[in-house]
């Protein structure tokens, strides 16, 4: 371990000299579109930088990723062409590297580390980083990269520490780096399942419910569907979709009294108190029985490059928070890349 602290700090010195002063992290979580990126940074300070231009033709994907504290691991993605075999071009000269190469639909190149850090540092300050395989080369806009990093590592606590990527030092000790734990959501209990009364009981309220509220309707020839699953011994969930299209479904949620008559009321949520983490819950919710998970992915645009993603579970009363991530610019970027805002442990 001290082999790789002991890196950081010649690359980080080296690269700028002087000291920087230490500054109070920024509150989190952060989402922030700088230029041609997206920077997101959850409530544990592991933040994310996605690029997500609008290129006339096809880009090079790349992702940055780092855990907070002086030990948490920074990783740098590229993704290219399926035949890419050399290397990154950055404005016009070869980015040398020890790529892990994986291939598949695209290629992607990755680098962690020390490595990703010295390939940060020199990719921070370029115009065009390009993918020249045949027959179509991929070219990606480099604007505001530099911006996002000093972002990351304000959020991080990192500017005037020797890992900085943009601001490095030797003012900030590692002990000053905020490494805020995840917080705790209990597992789920498994309930009794439902018996056939009261399934039948409960279809009866919530299909009753549903009518009155015009939750029946059927403009694209696709029936409603009502799933119940036990919550706990005095409560189901009740998760009614319908007018389901090949886009999404709308929905209605309810949390049921398992006693006739079966009293309806609001399934509650307890969000995260942060103008950041927004819930959508709609255009496609699954609930997972084992787990007593919540999942939903709310699609702004039609192949869903764009939208929030989200996981909930049930605490014995409520819907606690997993996991959040978002990307509101919609620049065909995949979920697997959306900066995640919340994580929780559990």
């Amino acid at each position: 371990m001290r082999a790789t602290t002991w890196n950081w700090l010649a690359l980080g010195l080296a690269l700028l000299p002087g000291l920087a002063a230490a500054a109070e992290p920024e509150p989190v979580p952060v989402y922030r579109e700088i230029k041609d990126w997206i920077v997101g940074c959850d409530n544990t300070r592991f933040c994310t930088a996605v690029l997500a231009d609008h290129p006339e033709r096809m880009r090079v994907g790349m992702l940055v990723q780092r855990e907070a504290g002086a030990w948490g691991n920074l990783h740098l993605t590229l993704v290219g062409s399926t035949d890419w075999s050399g290397e990154p071009m950055l404005d016009g000269q070869l980015l040398v590297a020890p790529w892990r190469m994986t291939r598949g639909v695209e290629t992607t190149l990755e680098l962690e580390g020390a490595d990703a850090y010295a390939v940060l540092r020199q990719l921070r300050n370029g115009q065009r980083l390009v993918d020249d395989t045949r027959p179509g080369e991929r070219v990606s806009s480099l604007q505001g990269l530099s911006a996002a990093l000093l972002l990351m590592d304000a959020v991080q606590g990192r500017v005037g520490h020797y890992s900085a990527l943009i601001r490095p030092g030797d003012s900030v000790a590692d002990a000053q780096l905020p490494t805020p734990a995840k917080p705790q959501v209990p597992a789920f209990v498994a309930a009794t399942a439902l018996g056939a009364q009261e399934q039948a009981g409960i279809t009866q309220v919530v299909m009753a419910k549903a009518a009155a509220e015009n939750q029946l309707k059927n403009e694209y020839d696709v029936a409603p569907k009502l799933e119940l699953h036990a919550l706990d011994d005095q409560h189901a969930l009740a998760l009614l979709s319908y007018n389901c299209d090949d886009f999404h479904c709308l929905y209605a949620l309810y949390k049921v009294s398992r006693e006739a008559p079966y009293t309806l009321g609001p399934l509650e949520f307890e969000a995260p108190s942060s103008p950041v983490v927004i819930s959508r819950m709609r255009d496609a919710i699954e609930f997972y029985p084992g787990k007593g998970e919540l999942h939903s992915y709310a699609k702004d645009d039609y192949p869903g490059s764009c939208g929030v993603e989200e996981s909930w579970r049930y605490d014995g009363m409520r819907m606690r928070l997993l996991r959040l991530s978002r990307m509101d610019r919609c620049a065909e970027v995949g979920t697997d890349s959306w900066p995640v805002l919340w994580r929780s442990e559990g």
